[in-house]
């Protein structure tokens, strides 16, 4: 059941990375690729999670699996138009939502 929450947790928190960069236009870091990574431990988190206690709690490792599959969904929407850049050092936002990858 741990490892569900963690897996949700560190889902979430990958937000944290890239909300600057979603919310607004301008020029900022590449840090997509740490959310990318964050998002992967989650969601590998989440899986053995959901194996682990399906046995014992079907229930609530359904709900809380479902959750994480709604959130990790959720995060590669938003992750996908940045992996373009995942190379480069800085991204810039673009008025109309796309990405233009930089180097310094």
């Amino acid at each position: 059941m741990l490892l569900l929450v963690l897996g949700l947790f560190l889902t979430v928190f990958s937000l944290g990375f890239t909300v600057e960069m979603e919310s607004f236009p301008g020029l900022r870091d590449n840090v997509a690729p740490i959310a990318v990574v964050v998002v992967l431990i989650g969601g590998l988190c989440g899986l053995a999670g959901a194996m682990l206690c399906a046995r014992s709690t079907p229930r609530t490792a359904a709900v809380l699996g479902l959750c994480l599959l709604a959130a990790v969904g959720w995060r590669t929407y938003a992750l996908a138009p940045m992996l373009p850049c995942w190379s480069h050092e800085s991204v810039a936002r673009n008025e109309d939502g796309s990405y233009t990858c930089y180097d310094r």
